[in-house]
């Protein structure tokens, strides 16, 4: 078994990202769907059915689902490094079983970063690296709230452009791998077949789950992977640490 509670390379990151996901492609695919498409698709069914709900409702459900998602992904890339098989009860009941203080970080998390946006586009990306491991710290260790960003923070330290440049490429990778194809299946259907808009809109959208369902996993798994490789550097984090982590 390859050891990933270690100090890595950029590259060593990507690598371990990758092996992992391979590790147990259906699970990781399977975690990431059930977690992002009942915001999605009731978004998108009832605009189906003549509704149409605010966005500003939509927007924080579909952040807070997706970053409540890097917290179950985070038990599930831990079970891996640990050598055990993930599953979706032990990795949704562990995320679940401290969802009041992953809630609190991540809707601070996902509020610090629409304040970045009002406030133009870069405080946005400096808060992003700032507080990127807040949902992981929030099912690991025992902190909730201001706590998981203030030590995101913290532990990101002297790090970050390095964390940056690892997200960016695989974003990059996601984007050409997801968003171009989700484009494209998007100006057929309504412009070369004329489907209905709203068809198209929840055409797209399902795709959009299952191409995200698949390419996420590999983003979320190399954030927890620098996560632990931060924590290894700075405090000799180990897979011990990490077992007794998990059973809290």
């Amino acid at each position: 078994m390859v050891a990933h509670i270690r100090e890595q390379t950029s590259g060593g990151i990507i690598t371990n990202a990758l092996a992992i996901y391979r590790s147990a492609p259906l699970h990781f695919f399977t975690a990431n769907a059930l977690g992002l498409a009942p915001v999605s698709l009731l978004s998108d069914g009832a605009k189906v059915l003549g509704l149409h709900p605010p966005p500003l409702l939509v927007l924080p459900l579909s952040l807070l689902a997706g970053f409540f998602v890097q917290s179950v992904m985070t038990v599930s890339v831990s079970d891996v490094c640990l050598g055990n098989r993930p599953s979706i009860r032990h990795s949704y009941g562990k995320a679940f079983s401290r969802f009041l203080p992953i809630f609190g970080a991540i809707f601070l998390q996902w509020l610090a970063i629409l304040v970045g946006y009002a406030l133009l586009f870069i405080p946005s990306m400096i808060f992003g690296m700032w507080y990127m491991f807040a949902p992981t710290i929030a099912v690991i260790e025992p902190v909730s709230g201001i706590r998981a960003l203030k030590r995101s923070k913290e532990l990101g330290s002297g790090y970050y452009s390095r964390n940056f440049g690892v997200i960016a490429m695989l974003g990059l990778l996601y984007f050409v791998l997801a968003f171009v194809p989700m484009i494209a299946i998007s100006v057929v259907l309504q412009f070369v077949l004329r489907y209905p808009v709203l068809f198209v809109a929840l055409i797209t959208n399902i795709v959009s789950i299952i191409l995200t369902s698949v390419l996420a996993p590999i983003i979320i798994t190399a954030t927890v992977l620098l996560y632990y490789d931060l924590r290894v550097r700075k405090e000799a984090y180990d897979s011990l640490a990490l077992a007794e982590d998990l059973r809290r």
